[in-house]
């Protein structure tokens, strides 16, 4: 039972840093972008937070690799990696196409998700341990990431963006705080 208590938290740590890293870079990346490397790079800040919500998800699955480790499940990580691979031809041939380098993030995100969902089957199955107590957390935190990418989609890609940009924000802070009170 104590295992099981510290294997969730230190999901949830993963989570939290991941949570952490994506409004830090929403809050102050275009600034420090150009505060530190002047205003030739600000269109790299709108590749900012889609490379943050990539990386948050990739972490994500830091928590699930640090509890299969400590019993002796050194596979785990590389199944779970194995989506990670997976999405690179997709990445390839969608480069080929003529997709801009926001597409390619988003593929590599969706594989860092499949590979979470892999770490996380085999954690379930392993391991025996239940997500349950859990699924609020994921819930609101795939809630979170979904609403973000689609603010950051609608406004930086549609001339004009489905909702009100102001409104979307809104909701995406009111999921980041759902999102942390689950934790």
């Amino acid at each position: 039972e104590a295992f099981r208590r510290l294997a969730y938290v230190s999901v949830q740590t993963a989570f939290l840093s991941g949570l952490v890293l994506v409004a830090g870079i929403a809050l102050f990346g275009p600034w420090l972008v150009r505060l530190l490397l002047g205003p030739d790079f600000a269109p790299l800040t709108e590749l900012l937070i889609w490379f943050a919500v990539l990386q948050a998800v990739r972490g994500s699955k830091g928590g699930l690799v640090v509890t299969s480790v400590a019993k002796g499940k050194t596979t785990n990580m590389l199944y779970a990696n194995s989506c990670r691979i997976l999405s690179l031809p997709l990445s390839w041939y969608a480069l080929t196409q003529g997709a801009e380098l926001w597409m390619v993030i988003a593929i590599a995100t969706a594989g860092e998700f499949c590979g979470f969902l892999v770490s996380q089957a085999l954690i379930r199955h392993q391991l025996r341990i239940s997500i349950r107590p859990l699924l609020w957390c994921y819930g609101t935190m795939l809630a979170f990431y979904l609403s973000l990418g689609l603010h950051v989609a609608s406004v930086q890609l549609l001339a004009t963006p489905l909702l009100d940009p102001t409104l979307s924000a809104g909701f995406c802070v009111a999921l980041f705080g759902g999102a942390v009170l689950s934790l």
